[in-house]
């Protein structure tokens, strides 16, 4: 797997504060791909692209190993969709391309957990870029399969039941996602 970044990229997915011109003398070591991969598989995260106007679905190469998936069974939107249980409340679908906000340039934050077919929790979260007329273009994100902890909130809650929060409180994010509701 390459992970080919131009410099205009870099600068486009780059969230940090510009450090003080002084304090750029040296430029700090950046991690490459192949590291990169690696604290993916170890911390057993995937991470994808998704091109809305094709619906194509580009993964990291660990998906077998984490989601239980190979690749080539979520080529798609679509595809990735049929893996997912018919009960959730939220999709990567609906988060994003019925999101009311708007992308100020660096993309539109979001955090959903949704449970597929097979059982497993994931997590997913990303940012999504708008297009010129500021409709959603593609997004990028990671994914984690969150059962241990799923269970453990699930144990917690009082009456099994989800409340929902925002996912990212603050304004402009407006972005809703279940959560467990926490005693004490």
């Amino acid at each position: 797997m390459s992970l080919d970044v131009s410099r205009a990229d870099e600068d486009r997915f780059s969230f940090a504060t510009p450090a003080a011109p002084e304090a750029m003398a040296e430029p700090a070591p950046v991690l490459d791909a192949e590291r990169v991969t690696m604290s993916l598989a170890l911390t057993r995260q995937v991470s994808y692209h998704w091109d809305i106007a094709s619906d194509r679905l580009t993964w990291s190469g660990n998906t077998l190993n984490v989601l239980g998936f190979d690749a080539s069974a979520m080529r798609t939107g679509r595809h990735f969709a049929a893996l997912m249980d018919s009960e959730n409340f939220f999709s990567r679908y609906d988060t994003v391309l019925r999101s009311t906000n708007r992308d100020p340039g660096q993309g539109v934050p979001y955090e959903i957990e949704y449970r597929l077919k097979a059982g497993a929790w994931i997590e997913d979260c990303g940012r999504w870029f708008a297009d010129r007329t500021e409709n959603p273009k593609e997004a990028l994100g990671v994914m984690r399969v969150a059962n241990e902890r799923h269970s453990l909130q699930s144990r917690r809650r009082p009456s099994g039941g989800i409340q929902f929060r925002k996912a990212r409180p603050g304004p402009g994010h407006g972005l809703w996602s279940a959560a467990p509701c926490h005693s004490g």
